[in-house]
C-alpha cells in the first residue's frame, strides 16, 4: 500500500488516470486490505509459505542466476547468506511451538519478503546503472533490518506471550 501510494504521488494527478499502471496498483493493494483483513492474517498465511520449503524453492531459481557484473554477483552472495540465515531461523521456529511460530512470523515474512525483493532487483539491475545503484540501495539498506529480525527470531523470547495481561494493563472498568 504505501509504495502504490507513493507512485501515485510520485505520477501526481497522471497517477491517477488508467493510462499508468500505478492507477491499479493502489486499487488492488487498498482492497487486498480490505479483503484480506488484517495484515496479521496475511503474516499467518505467509509464513506457511516461508517455514514449508516455498520461500526456499522460490528463491532457488533465482541464485542459480549467473551475474557478470561483479557488484551484482557481490550482492547475490549476500541474498544467498541471508536465505542461509532464514533457513536457520525456520529450524530453529519449527523447533518450537506454534505460538512461537506465531510470534515470530512476521519477523520471518519481512526476512523473506526482503531476501524475494532483493532478487528482484538484481534481475532489474542488469539493465542499467541506475537500476544498479537502486538494487544495492535496497540491498544494503536490509541487510541489517534482516540480521535484527532474525537476531529476534533465534532470541527465543516468549515475554510477549508469558507476560500478556501484564503488558497489556489492566482493563478499564466501565463505572
Amino acid at each position: 500500500m504505501p509504495v502504490a501510494n507513493d507512485a501515485i504521488q510520485i505520477l501526481g494527478g497522471s497517477g491517477y488516470m488508467k493510462d499508468y499502471a500505478a492507477e491499479r496498483y493502489l486499487r488492488d493493494a487498498r482492497i487486498t486490505t480490505i479483503y484480506e483483513g488484517t495484515s496479521q492474517l496475511q503474516v499467518v498465511a505467509a509464513i506457511r509459505g516461508v517455514t514449508s520449503g516455498a520461500f526456499e524453492n522460490f528463491v532457488a531459481a533465482f541464485e542459480r542466476i549467473e551475474y557478470d557484473d561483479p557488484l551484482l554477483a557481490e550482492l547475490k552472495q549476500k541474498l544467498v547468506g541471508v536465505r542461509q540465515q532464514i533457513a536457520e531461523a525456520i529450524r530453529y521456529v519449527k523447533s518450537k511451538s506454534t505460538t512461537y511460530l506465531d510470534l515470530s512470523g512476521r519477523h520471518m515474512v519481512d526476512s523473506a519478503i526482503a531476501v524475494i525483493v532483493g532478487h528482484l532487483f538484481l534481475g532489474q539491475a542488469v539493465k542499467n546503472d541506475r537500476k544498479k545503484r537502486v538494487a544495492r540501495r535496497f540491498i544494503e539498506s536490509h541487510l541489517p533490518v534482516i540480521a535484527m529480525d532474525l537476531q529476534q527470531v533465534l532470541s527465543g523470547d516468549t515475554s510477549a506471550m508469558d507476560e500478556y495481561e501484564l503488558l497489556a494493563g489492566p482493563v478499564p472498568s466501565r463505572d
